[in-house]
């Protein structure tokens, strides 16, 4: 009876260290886990601080692009008008010169 409880100690032992080890190696691997987790958890929090960052930027150049078409287009708008001043001016001096030519010939 004392080999037999002897015998069941020893197998209790052996089942024991086994758990233990078994139990270590998920202690370690749930370790290895929570550490990636975590560097995961880094990376994505700093991507999405580049992300705002990105978007911020990326906002700033679409306004500078409008208020450069703004710009443009009031600019376009000003050598229309000068141009078509231009005209009108031109063709009043030619009204005046060939008006002066009439007088001239008279």
């Amino acid at each position: 009876e004392l080999s037999e409880l002897t015998a069941q100690i020893t197998a209790l032992r052996q089942q024991n260290a086994k758990l233990q080890e078994s139990q270590k190696g998920s202690a370690d691997a749930l370790a290895k886990k929570g550490t990636e987790l975590s560097e995961l958890t880094a990376q994505i929090t700093a991507l999405r601080q580049q992300n705002a960052k990105l978007q911020e930027s990326q906002k700033g150049s679409a306004d500078a692009l409008v208020k450069k078409g703004t710009e443009l287009s009031e600019l376009t708008a000003q050598i229309t008008a000068l141009r078509q001043q231009n005209a009108k001016l031109q063709e009043s001096q030619k009204g005046s010169a060939d008006a002066l030519a009439k007088k001239g010939t008279e």
